[in-house]
């Protein structure tokens, strides 16, 4: 999968690329202008709702802070709002409701190529009169989902395309959080408070989805490059541990997406060109005068387009891939709203490996699919309940071929791996949110998965020289998921959730219990104080339990059968204790205290005693695994920020942390993800250049820079590795060596030009500056016959233009 991405890198440096490049740095404009003649305008709309984001607010303001004579709005019977002849650039509104606290929503970003829609929630206040100010926050701010007390935060598709290094990639935005380091290889895997990838958790308009990456191996949770594009994206959040009762099947982390709904009133294109991918994005009514909507988005890969044209400036390992999103909402009368979305891609790459005599060695062909979709109704019983229901179905399929040149003729290659495994997913999910009064509210649910699965893996015994089947299935499994969670509000200041989420797979029989807390107290305008614990469980890939234990391994027993049949999930329980600090001035302080005790770990026995998936990536076991490990992470999260203020914004953040696992008659060690700390430094600054009659144009400078401990790795046995003729690692010295420091320096200029109806974003965004690939792992050159380290991805650069109107 490295492969992917050099060769992607390669052809960064020899022509322009895909990439989102709007930005929405800071901007001082605390004071309107109306009355400039070259000032473009357009329309700020939205709906204005409870905290449950789904019961309107009739009536409610909203208005420009500091505009003179004032431009607002107030909300229609369904809670929608439009302000129209806003000035392009960065605003500040203010929300308020009678009975509901007042917000502040500063820096939004209005564009002239189209109109800006939000979804604004406010809290309704305990005393039914009283106003309570709360500022929105860029980083640190609210998920969006009133159940979750602590390690969570929302984000925007702005952040996702203005944070350099991120490359318009969720994922990678979601690596420069507290708590949150990237893939020494890079790929987009998210390392959560030094859990596996493996623990992460995907959502997708509230219900779970398969890994969302284009070339995902079975069982991670990233990638080399997202299939879910920020053209489409609305706000979601992201959860770093100690979620509520509504996640399950999360052992580390949660990305929580939502689409957004199309403009329901205007037409409005997007298209966007370069070397990673070419794509083309509308959205609009569905009919005139109705309040229907849709919107889509395809792109497909120009590195294809290139290698079709005959210009094989990459070599022979040219990926190939594309996807598609789209999301139709029709809101009815007496019926409800129902939504339809989808989201799937197709990628696919070939490979080979050839020797310092130039003889090829081996030849690698993977095809990789995911999809997703959905029906989603909402339905309100009266105006303190609502229900919502949404059946999805889903899936990836992964067919992988490898074969080697093993000591014999040049041109025979002897088939040592494949894999076609195909999962479809059939869900439904169903939740009733009940508001009692102010201080109490009940939200109940339940999702129930078909996970249906045909699997086939073949792996080479390299010491008797003989494939064998590691597994061959086909089947289905239930998984069944009720939870509940009750709010209680005692004052405005004080938030306590609890409650439960149970979770019964079939294919093992096991039956999880997870009772989760959250307590937030707002002691004061200044100082905030959060609570969360609860227990969490991740299932292991389907493959897992069907695996069989290779021919040669002296835990073999008797070759067809299944020992894992029946092995359980890991098991953690999350603590966490929070403080943010207000200091003013735009500044913040939020810290995270945290401890995580894993069990129930699969672990390896007799021979692979060392092993632990607590230190994988993804899924393949062939081994006799038992549950009997151990894990613990212990830390804390800092994040000093400074909003966007007088153009500019900075943020620090700092995790310092230990990442431990035991096996059976072993001792506490170091997993493969205890890099012990991570720093980020994250900031930027816009410029309003000379404006004319016809355009304003904005320059945009945003930076990175991350300095983070080592991964862990296992040395090779040379001795060993040069009787198998491949790498063969010191089991007794199983992750003990720690790779150099890794320091990355990322860099993103651009350049926003508004005219009248359009928009234009001409962006540049250099990925590792300086070139300083990291070290992931070792491994021995038979070619060479010698040791090597293998590093993670080199500097990159992405040239992007983006055309709104």
């Amino acid at each position: 999968m490295k492969q992917i991405l050099f060769t992607a890198a390669a052809l960064l440096f020899a022509a322009p690329v895909l990439s989102e490049a709007q930005t929405s740095g800071p901007e001082k404009d605390r004071q309107v202008q109306t009355g400039a003649a070259n000032t473009f305008r357009q329309t700020i709309r939205g709906r204005v709702t409870d905290n449950d984001g789904i019961s309107p607010l009739p009536g409610a303001s909203v208005i420009i802070v500091g505009s003179n004579p004032v431009i607002g709005a107030a909300a229609d019977a369904n809670g929608y709002f439009r302000i129209d002849n806003v000035p392009v650039g960065k605003q500040t509104l203010k929300v308020s409701y009678i009975g509901f606290g007042e917000k502040i929503i500063p820096n939004v970003q209005v564009n002239s190529g189209r109109q800006t829609e939000l979804n604004l929630k406010l809290q309704e206040s305990i005393a039914g009169t009283e106003e309570v100010t709360v500022t929105a926050k860029r980083k640190g701010g609210d998920t969006g989902n009133e159940m979750a007390a602590v390690s969570g935060r929302s984000f925007s598709p702005d952040e996702t395309r203005r944070y350099a290094g991120a490359l318009n990639d969720p994922s990678r935005m979601a690596s420069t959080y507290a708590g949150v380091s990237g893939d020494a290889s890079g790929n987009n895997d998210i390392i959560v408070r030094g859990n596996s990838p493996r623990g992460m958790l995907w959502r997708m308009e509230g219900v779970e989805i398969p890994n969302p990456n284009h070339f995902a191996n079975e069982g991670s949770s990233g990638g080399p490059i997202n299939i879910i594009n920020p053209n489409v994206l609305g706000n979601s959040a992201f959860y770093t541990g100690a979620f509520p009762a509504a996640y399950g099947n999360a052992l580390s982390g949660v990305f929580d997406l939502g689409l957004r709904s199309g403009n329901n009133k205007k037409n409005e294109f997007v298209l966007q060109a370069g070397t990673i991918g070419i794509e083309a994005g509308a959205e609009g009514p569905l009919k005139a005068g109705s309040d229907a909507s849709y919107v889509a988005n395809y792109r497909y890969s120009s590195l294809a387009l290139f290698s079709a044209a005959g210009l094989d400036i990459a070599g022979e390992a040219v990926p190939e891939f594309q996807d598609a999103t789209f999301k139709v909402r029709v809101p009815t009368k007496n019926a409800g709203v129902f939504t339809l979305y989808g989201i799937g891609g197709i990628s696919n790459v070939k490979d080979s490996d050839t020797d310092p005599n130039g003889i090829k060695r081996s030849k690698f062909v993977g095809n990789y699919g995911f999809w997703a979709s959905g029906l989603k109704h909402l339905y309100f019983l009266n105006a303190n309940t609502f229900t919502e229901t949404n059946l999805a179905y889903s899936g990836t399929y992964m067919g992988n071929n490898e074969s080697e040149r093993l000591n014999g003729p040049e041109d025979v290659f002897t088939p040592t791996y494949s894999a076609g495994n195909t999962y479809s997913n059939y869900r439904l999910n169903s939740y009733i949110n009940h508001k009692f009064n102010a201080r109490n509210r009940m939200e109940a649910g339940l999702t129930y998965s078909l996970l249906g699965y045909r699997i086939k893996m073949d792996d080479y015994d390299r010491d008797l020289e003989t494939r064998y089947n590691v597994y061959d299935r086909s089947g289905t499994a239930a998984l069944f998921q009720p939870y509940a969670n009750w709010q209680f509000r005692p004052t405005d200041a004080l938030t306590l959730n609890a409650g439960m989420h149970l979770m019964h797979f079939s294919l093992s029989g096991q039956t999880a219990a997870e009772p989760r807390l959250g307590l937030s107290w707002q002691q004061s305008e200044k100082h905030t104080f959060s609570l969360g614990s609860g227990l969490h469980s991740r299932l292991d890939p389907v493959s897992t339990y069907f695996s069989r234990v290779s021919p040669s391994d002296s835990n073999n027993i008797g070759g067809a059968a299944e020992p894992n049949r029946k092995l359980r999930t890991s098991r953690a329980f999350h603590q966490v204790l929070g403080h943010q600090w207000f200091m003013g001035g735009n500044l913040s302080l939020k810290t995270e205290l945290y401890y995580q005790y894993i069990f129930d770990v699969p672990v390896g026995t007799g021979s692979d005693a060392y092993f632990s998936t607590i230190n994988a990536t993804n899924a393949g076991y062939n081994t006799l695994l038992v549950n009997k490990g151990k894990g613990r992470n212990f830390g804390a999260d800092f994040t000093l920020e400074r909003s966007f203020a007088d153009n500019m914004y900075l943020t620090l953040t700092q995790s310092v942390y230990r990442s431990q696992f035991q096996n059976p008659g072993s001792e506490w060690q170091s997993t493969r993800y205890d890099q012990n700390f991570v720093t980020n430094v994250i900031g930027g600054k816009e410029w309003k250049l000379k404006s004319s009659a016809n355009k304003q144009r904005t320059l945009m400078v945003n930076l990175r820079a991350l300095v983070s401990g080592g991964i862990r790795y296992s040395p090779v046995n040379l001795e060993k590795s040069r009787a198998a003729g491949t790498s063969r690692y010191d089991d007794d010295k199983y992750l003990s060596q720690q790779a150099p420091v890794n320091t990355r320096f990322d860099m993103a200029i651009g350049l926003r030009t508004n005219r009248a109806k359009t928009t234009q974003t001409l962006k540049l965004d250099i990925y590792n500056v300086l070139n300083a690939a990291p070290v992931s792992e070792e491994y021995y050159s038979s070619y060479e016959d010698k040791i090597k380290k293998s590093t993670g991805l080199g500097i990159l650069p992405n040239l992007s233009y983006r055309f709104e109107f």
